[in-house]
């Protein structure tokens, strides 16, 4: 008994050892100018983002009745634009093509978003925008 537990102890090691050495070679095998990201870090970071968007939403939507919202919107847009650059630069090809497709626009979104929030008096039109942009990406993605 003792020994068949052993055994199905060392071939999940081994099964697993193999999976994380396929992860490792499969990050290796895209080309230098390739950033590769894990479905790990991918799925964290657009959480995160999601949760920055929906606080987002809530502050602009009572912005109207509360002036002292600017500076905590700006905050989180800022939040926002460190997230989603953390996923690739400018032009920078990673192994995610709806990724590259969109995350220049949606930074672009965001920077343009963050300057009206800036102004006197503040402009949160960009801002409430920025989750229907990541709702129109996701419901693309979905659909292919």
């Amino acid at each position: 008994m003792l020994r068949r537990q052993l055994t199905v102890l060392s071939l999940l090691l081994a099964a697993g050892a193999g999976l994380a050495a396929c992860a490792q070679i499969r990050s290796v095998t895209y080309p230098a100018q390739v950033r590769y990201i894990d479905r790990q870090e991918i799925e964290s970071t657009m959480y995160a983002m999601a949760v920055q968007l929906h606080q987002l939403d809530e502050l602009v939507a009572g912005a109207a009745s509360a002036p002292a919202v600017q500076p905590r919107v700006v905050g989180v847009l800022g939040e926002i634009n460190r997230l989603a650059s953390t996923l690739g630069e400018e032009g920078q090809s990673t192994n995610h093509p709806a990724l590259d497709a969109q995350l220049d626009g949606f930074l672009t979104q965001v920077s343009r978003a963050r300057l009206q929030a800036q102004q006197e008096p503040p402009n949160y039109y960009e801002a409430g925008r920025l989750s229907g942009s990541c709702s129109a990406c996701h419901q693309l993605r979905l659909r292919d």
